[in-house]
């Protein structure tokens, strides 16, 4: 069987919530191109409309993350499959957007407007990849236990502040124009506000990752406990 048979049946037997996850992980790829591009390149194109093109695409992302929960809640279409491929398209666009922010010559480097100090922006890095990380190695250890922890509350507040601290961010830069006025917003006083507002998100998503992977831990040394004094009783009564 060839890739592209394997990939069409994969596609086929997919539900629509699915194929909607599988088009934002899709997305990725062109973010990264855009972006980076807009960052790096010198065509014209890529220069002045790059970032705002990785911008939009990176918001239909986000839109997808919202559309393919609803439908799998309306239609049914919920799935341990469904569920891991969602968190897995979570985890990368975080990834890959922070590593875009994070590494943005405009945003770090340049002497006029940067906003991202070297040392700011690896921690909150390290806080948020990091703990995510953590934070799924303890999820898929619990599953060998026979242990299951679902993405609750604390979970998708963090996710939202990860993911509106990134676009802030990359709104910031695409805003900035070298040959004319800004798009959004005029530099002095809505630079300053966009700054502390990027810069808020993205430290509350740091603490709530730190939190949620802490909770995790809580959880899970919880629920083995509780299933080592079950089985001890057991022993006893026996």
């Amino acid at each position: 069987m060839s890739f592209k048979q394997v990939c069409s049946r994969l596609w086929t037997g997919s539900t629509t919530a699915t194929k909607i996850t599988a088009v934002r992980i899709l997305l990725i790829p062109f973010i990264i191109l855009f972006y980076v591009g807009g960052a790096t390149f010198t065509s014209d194109f890529f220069h002045f409309n790059g970032r705002l093109i990785a911008l939009i695409l990176f918001t239909v992302a986000l839109a997808t993350d919202w559309l393919d929960g609803q439908i799998a809640k309306r239609f049914n279409q919920q799935s341990k499959q469904g569920e891991w491929l969602d968190a897995f398209a979570d985890k990368l666009l975080v990834i890959t957007g922070l590593l875009l922010v994070f590494t943005d010559p405009f945003l770090n480097h340049d002497d006029l407007l940067s906003i991202i100090p070297m040392m700011a922006g690896v921690f909150a890095a390290l806080a948020i990849i990091g703990s995510d990380m953590l934070g799924g190695t303890i999820k898929n250890y619990a599953r060998t236990k026979d242990l299951e922890f679902k993405c609750g509350l604390l979970c998708k507040i963090k996710l939202a502040f990860q993911f509106s601290a990134i676009f802030l961010f990359m709104l910031f830069a695409v805003n900035y124009r070298p040959t004319g006025a800004n798009l959004f917003f005029e530099s002095g006083t809505g630079e300053t506000i966009f700054t502390y507002l990027a810069w808020t998100a993205m430290t509350v998503a740091a603490v709530l990752s730190i939190i949620n992977v802490v909770w995790l831990s809580v959880l899970y040394f919880k629920s083995t406990s509780e299933e080592v004094v079950e089985d001890a009783g057991e022993v006893i009564q026996d």
